[in-house]
């Protein structure tokens, strides 16, 4: 397809996509007095088209789910009158966040006030919608708060339709897409009717397959607080449902899923963390990767025997940066059933650590285990959002002293506010990950000295100062 008759096609004024875009970006660019500001506009502006022809030329089918446009629109009207003051800063964050997130061949353009067009040269559909989607949640996040983002977030992309025509196409609510996976799989509950049929491990197997085809796998930074470094990447799988919904972790496998799939999830996370583990070696980084493994994987000997078996076949090398993160303990499991699953995997990687609730309040069953740390999940901690920071505050010091009481030290996911990325602090956890210190990655960036001056919060001059202060002088010399 000629670049001309694609542009013409795109943005001409009485096309299906036109309309579309000016009803996303209705305000048509200021006009530029300064020639200067003229003659980059028209250099940004045919860079961008010379980019997007050799991408044709190599990828014809670039306008189908390659080609992005991310609105600030929402974001404008959150600001109100406000919006003027703080237009530049939004702007910054947008490009920041944008570049930062490109691979070669990648490029984007500023479209209007208040879009950027996006297209990403090499990725797969689903890998491009993810990929855009992280970008889109993380600008708003990075200026509105995590709490607030999910409302501002807007997505559209362009796509090809049977009749040739192109049209930009906006991402379904995401609240309605929420819980558009586990609907597929719990129909069959709607009908108890039904006589029920035997089915095999083998069935099993070939119903999930399509749902881990289509996994893909994110980084997710940890800021060791007292070594002022990032040298841990948590690996999470992750889902993108229609219309732009991720899912991470565990919640990508729907509800009542079967034992043996969180086994098989746990094994190709397992998989995915040696690859990655290796591609590492050869770029001589030395960062640590960690990997879950679900309390039912190491319950049965039978499915311990075959995970101990992967991690005995890792290189040493790599078994020196391999950390394992268990995750599903029972509430109730005794001190004996714990060192046992814990010394199981102990051997063959450079740590284990346990996630647990956070109301966990049986700590003293892990006194004499060989944790390197236990930690909870934040965002899990108030999934259905009904805690306030200050009770959240509360609930991060109440279990880091706990931890404290058995002498193992403490880490937390998923802290994103600013408010709260102190409390973490103040509370003494010793590992901390969340927005407010990096969004999650497509692949593990290396050891990066992280510092509090770092840390992404909105605090006045005097507070931070102070707080760096208090944090400095409460950190072992």
């Amino acid at each position: 397809m000629a670049l001309q008759g694609l542009f013409k096609r795109i943005f001409r004024r009485d096309s299906p996509l036109a309309d579309d875009i000016e009803a996303a970006a209705p305000e048509p660019p200021k006009p530029h007095h300064d020639s200067t500001g003229l003659a980059d506009l028209i250099g940004t502006e045919m860079h961008f088209l010379t980019q997007l022809e050799d991408t044709l030329l190599h990828h014809a089918d670039v306008a189908t789910g390659r080609v992005h446009l991310v609105g600030l629109e929402k974001i404008r009207e959150h600001f109100g009158d406000d919006w003027p003051t703080v237009v530049d800063k939004v702007h910054e964050i947008a490009q920041s966040t944008i570049e930062r997130r490109l691979m070669p061949g990648d490029f984007h353009v500023r479209y209007y006030d208040l879009n950027y067009m996006v297209v990403f040269a090499s990725l797969s559909r689903d890998q491009a919608l993810l990929k855009c989607n992280l970008i889109a949640q993380e600008i708003a996040e990075r200026v509105l708060g995590r709490r607030n983002a999910r409302s501002f977030v807007d997505l559209q992309v362009v796509e090809a339709k049977a009749n040739g025509e192109l049209r930009l196409q906006s991402a379904a609510s995401l609240d309605d897409l929420a819980s558009s996976l586990d609907v597929a799989f719990q129909h069959e509950a709607e009908h108890p009717e039904r006589e029920p049929a035997w089915v095999s491990h083998e069935d099993i197997e070939a119903s999930f397959d399509d749902l881990f085809e289509a996994l893909v796998f994110l980084y997710r930074p940890v800021w060791n607080v007292e070594k002022d470094v990032i040298s841990t990447y948590f690996c999470l799988p992750a889902l993108v449902l229609p219309g732009g919904r991720i899912l991470t972790g565990y919640n990508t496998l729907p509800a009542d899923t079967p034992t043996s799939m969180l086994v098989r999830l746990d094994r190709t996370n397992l998989a995915q963390v040696e690859s990655d583990l290796k591609r590492c070696k050869a770029a001589g980084a030395d960062q640590l990767l960690a990997t879950p493994v679900h309390f039912e994987t190491l319950a049965t000997q039978r499915d311990r025997r075959e995970f101990i078996k992967l991690m005995r076949a890792l290189d040493e090398e790599l078994c020196e940066r391999l950390v394992i993160e268990i995750v599903g303990l029972p509430r109730g499991a005794p001190s004996g059933r714990i060192i046992d699953v814990v010394s199981a995997v102990h051997p063959f990687c450079r740590a284990v650590l346990v996630r647990l609730p956070a109301t966990f309040d049986n700590f003293q069953a892990l006194r004499g285990v060989p944790l390197a740390a236990a930690g909870m999940d934040a965002a899990a901690a108030n999934a259905e959002g009904e805690l306030s920071e200050a009770e959240m505050a509360k609930l991060l010091r109440a279990f880091s002293d706990r931890a404290a009481r058995v002498d193992l030290a403490a880490y937390v996911h998923g802290v994103d506010t600013s408010r709260l990325s102190l409390a973490a602090i103040a509370a003494g956890f010793q590992y901390v990950d969340g927005d407010t210190v990096a969004s999650a990655t497509e692949q593990p960036r290396g050891i990066q000295r992280f510092e509090f001056e770092d840390l992404n919060v909105d605090l006045p001059d005097q507070v931070r100062t102070r707080f760096k202060s208090l944090l400095d002088a409460a950190t072992p010399t």
